[in-house]
């Protein structure tokens, strides 16, 4: 449940047989965390809300994870929202930047699929795992790793994933696709993971969404950064990035505990990029985070090294309003 009037799922789960969208009247819901065995709810879909095209993408095209998202506007409440609010793209790119710990409900099979007796389970479960690095920066699509032993079967898509932020309870999209152990046997060989779009990316499916169903959007926090030598930036969200130019390459984060109490919280290889930097200062070093207080002090550190005679400081201050 995103709003008491829409539900959120994913845009393969709406697909028929013949790979059409299915009608509203054919869609029957259950209140969140019901027991799917038991009576269904009554209430009745009014409106679809999904991509018309999204059939037409490749099954392994990137983009048809990115946009596999949907939204289904009820007659009238179904239950509480699941969840505080959507992560921002910001967010999700910070989340999946520091691998943060993410968590998924389902309704999937807890047997692998070519079990010829396996069911789809009618009590919902639980699954935690965390977002990993390299796929993507996370602005369009995340993945999970899988670790062969726990994971999302079939029947699981559509589900949500969610990461916790301080007290809110982040959306960052629907279960679109996974593969490998314990569920199926991955295809390349080693390759276990799951996958979805980020769903507040998709700006025309959501204001859509809200629109038909009368909702307004969820107040979402604003994040600044400020520092002596760097200039004011903000973001939509919780999330922050530091991505400057450098002589030298290698840099460490150090974050402000209390007092004169910090922290190294990340160090990093930057990333050479002289079309983009120049030749003077050609690596480009790059920090995400994700804030739950309010004010937040941090210092990029660059020790002394090859393209730098001596250790160089860059404080500054991270704000949430």
């Amino acid at each position: 449940m995103w709003k008491p009037r829409i539900v959120a799922t994913a845009a393969h789960c709406l697909e028929d047989n013949d790979g059409n969208i299915v009608g509203a009247e054919d869609i029957t819901l259950w209140s969140p965390g019901a027991d799917a065995s038991g009576p269904a709810a009554g209430v009745t879909v009014t409106d679809i809300v999904v991509d018309d095209t999204w059939f037409t993408y490749a099954e392994d095209d990137q983009e048809a994870t990115s946009r596999d998202l949907a939204f289904l506007v009820l007659d009238q409440p179904l239950g509480a929202p699941t969840w505080t609010r959507m992560a921002t793209p910001m967010e999700a790119a910070a989340l999946t930047w520091n691998s943060a710990r993410v968590e998924f409900i389902g309704y999937g099979q807890t047997s692998p699929t070519v079990d010829p007796n396996a069911t789809l389970d009618a009590l919902p479960r639980g699954l935690s795992s965390r977002l990993t690095w390299g796929y993507n920066s996370g602005l369009g699509t995340f993945r999970i790793p899988g670790d062969g032993e726990r994971g999302t079967c079939k029947g699981d898509s559509g589900g949500p994933w969610m990461s916790r932020v301080g007290s809110e309870l982040l959306y960052l999209g629907p279960l679109s696709y996974g593969q490998g152990l314990p569920c199926d046997k991955p295809e390349p060989p080693g390759e276990t993971y799951e996958e979805g779009p980020v769903a507040s990316a998709n700006t025309d499916l959501v204001n859509v969404a809200l629109a038909t169903a009368g909702e307004s959007a969820t107040q979402v926090p604003r994040t600044c950064i400020k520092g002596d030598d760097i200039k004011r930036q903000c973001w939509q969200g919780r999330a922050w990035e530091y991505q400057y130019c450098w002589s030298a390459k290698r840099a460490e984060l150090w974050k402000r505990q209390g007092g004169d109490n910090w922290k190294r919280v990340g160090r990093l290889t930057g990333t050479r990029d002289v079309d983009y930097c120049g030749k003077k200062t050609p690596y480009l070093i790059t920090f995400r985070g994700i804030e739950t207080k309010k004010n937040s002090w941090y210092e990029v550190y660059l020790p002394k090294q090859k393209g730098l005679s001596e250790a160089t400081p860059d404080p500054f201050k991270v704000t949430v309003s």
